[in-house]
């Protein structure tokens, strides 16, 4: 458990969704929300101690399943993949890893359901799986690292004619000193498996959006809960740590 007190849990959840750019994408029909949630459901399954581990890795392939049904998988979900690979190796769990590479792939296949009963071929399959390729990998000739540009902001600059200055409508100053906080709040926090997974897991899902063009500051609420929780985890040892100097002041 990162965070042990139930009250900065509570805080934490208010913080998240006190931010406009967290409760206007919940009113809007877009594939982010139910993306988040299935991110933070899957490290929660992974780092979750005292289950079963078939039952742990199940969840997780059935997770991943779902990920892939609601984002293209690839290379979305390189990154996850190689997470809980990585965590598997070092709990030494590798052998279950088994489980989400069959379950995974049944539950993409098994959305193509209704284009195979319309009389689809394997070979159309995978003619429509590589265009969806060439798709998402055509045009990357747009400046890399906008999303930093939106973040500290709130406007990015439009690579098409005339070059407008687009505006994000949600942003306020209080993301930027967020994701300062949470860069900052890795050398208060407790060096341990967890913290360094979500620190290192959100940094580089920003660093790739930045490389793969990404703008709108949408997709930093994949991530946004993890700032939130290290930043508050931070704080919580460091009072942890000044209450522990106290006493051992007053036992002397």
């Amino acid at each position: 458990m990162v965070l042990k007190n139930k009250n900065l849990r509570y805080l934490s959840v208010a913080i998240l969704g006190l931010q406009p750019l967290v409760y206007t994408l919940a009113s809007q029909i877009l594939l982010d929300l139910p993306l988040n949630f299935l991110i933070l459901l899957l490290f929660y399954f992974l780092l979750k101690k005292g289950t079963s581990l078939k039952k742990k890795y199940l969840a997780i392939g059935i997770i991943l399943g779902l990920l892939s049904s609601v984002k293209y998988p690839f290379p979305f979900l390189l990154l996850p993949m190689f997470v809980i690979t990585l965590i598997s190796y070092l709990k030494k769990e590798t052998k279950y890893l088994i489980l989400p590479l069959l379950i995974a792939p049944i539950i993409y296949l098994a959305q193509y359901a209704i284009f195979f009963l319309n009389d689809h071929s394997l070979t159309d399959f995978i003619l429509f799986e590589k265009y969806r390729f060439s798709w998402w990998m055509g045009d990357r000739s747009m400046p890399k690292f906008l999303i930093f540009e939106n973040l500290f902001t709130g406007k990015y600059t439009g690579w098409w004619e005339n070059k407008p200055m687009m505006k994000n409508e949600n942003w306020n100053l209080f993301l930027p000193l967020l994701f300062v906080s949470y860069l900052a709040a890795f050398f208060f926090n407790k060096k341990n498996r967890i913290n360094h997974t979500l620190f290192l897991y959100s940094l580089a899902v920003i660093i790739l959006y930045g490389i793969g063009s990404a703008t709108y500051l949408r997709y930093l609420t994949q991530i946004i809960p993890f700032w939130i929780v290290l930043i508050i985890s931070a704080i919580e040892n460091t009072s942890m740590k000044k209450k522990a100097g106290c006493w051992n002041l007053f036992k002397k």
